[in-house]
């Protein structure tokens, strides 16, 4: 069973530790193979056979010292993980429960309510994700976690699109963790972000603009300063608009081979287009798009389409030949 494990052949591994399960006598070697029958059958998405088994570890073995100090805590962990994995809350909440009851100050229990709380977030329950990460918050208030629940806990309000809320907890957030610069990145833009969508247009421009200023080489930057080319081509001021088009893929992005760029490249010149410098866009942008041999033939198409736009729509001494 372990090496057929090690070899990721989890179906013939599932099969020899369920046969060691059968042979062998009620021991720790039993228990230890229940186990990872149990593990062999989360890999191949049995959740309700992994489940099971984990539950009787917990079941069968108390009278084992070895086992209840070795497995009884991984079992419940485990039995969370199965249960998420085949969307059964109500057998994840109980494993946690009794994972909290029997372990208070074990390695499970943030985990399990950090992934509880993600599983009622992915079922679409934003009120039972943030009840989950309130208890984290409130057993485990100094925990390595605690960040990363505090961010769960603004992105619930966003599946909400309890925007104001959001844009509390992400400013909260801000101000108590300034210091987890991994995370901090994303949780400006979110903030940045969740204002625009509550309609707060001007505090999104100076957020993503000190964005920017903070975190050039991020890889949300380009993200940020195509909100910023939207933001000014909506306004129609187009000047603008180019001038941060092309910062997305000259200068922040630095991928001239991603989607981004290449769709940033297209709005520069649809900027020049409506500010009627049709010469630009051709020159600048819908040729050299045309033209380049790393460019995925969608957008050398649309290129093209735009450029043959631009030359029916600029004037010109021999529209024929435009034409």
């Amino acid at each position: 069973g372990w090496c057929l494990w090690a070899d990721s052949n989890f179906v013939a591994s599932a099969s020899a530790f369920q046969a060691a399960v059968r042979e062998l006598p009620f021991s720790e070697d039993q228990a230890v193979a229940r186990f990872k029958w149990a593990d062999s059958q989360f890999m191949l998405d049995n959740f309700a056979g992994a489940i099971t088994n984990y539950q009787q570890i917990i079941a069968r073995y108390d009278s084992v010292p070895e086992i209840r100090d070795r497995l009884f805590e991984l079992a419940l962990y485990q039995t969370v993980r199965a249960a998420l994995a085949g969307k059964d809350l109500t057998a994840a909440s109980q494993a946690l429960q009794k994972s909290l009851d029997r372990y208070p100050n074990g390695f499970a229990g943030p985990q399990c309510l950090m992934l509880l709380g993600q599983g009622y977030a992915k079922k679409e329950d934003p009120e039972g994700a943030r009840r989950e990460f309130r208890l984290f918050e409130e057993r485990y208030p100094d925990h390595p976690l605690l960040p990363e629940v505090r961010l769960a806990i603004a992105r619930t309000y966003e599946r909400q699109r309890d925007w104001q809320s959001a844009i509390t907890q992400y400013t909260e957030w801000i101000e108590r963790f300034t210091n987890h610069i991994d995370k901090l990145p994303r949780a400006e833009f979110s903030r940045a972000w969740d204002y625009y969508m509550a309609g707060q247009q001007t505090n999104a421009l100076n957020l993503f603009t000190n964005f920017i200023a903070r975190f050039p080489t991020n890889d949300l930057a380009g993200e940020a300063q195509w909100w910023i080319g939207d933001y000014y081509f909506g306004l129609g001021d187009f000047k603008n608009a180019e001038m941060n088009y092309q910062l997305v893929y000259n200068q922040i992005t630095n991928r001239p081979a991603s989607d981004l760029a290449y769709e940033a490249q297209m709005m520069a010149g649809c900027s020049a287009m409506f500010r009627q410098s049709y010469a630009d866009a051709i020159r600048y942008y819908f040729l050299p798009l045309a033209n380049n041999t790393n460019c995925p033939a969608e957008w050398k198409d649309r290129a093209l389409l735009a450029w043959g736009d631009a030359l029916i729509s600029r004037d010109s001494t021999n529209k024929p030949a435009d034409f």
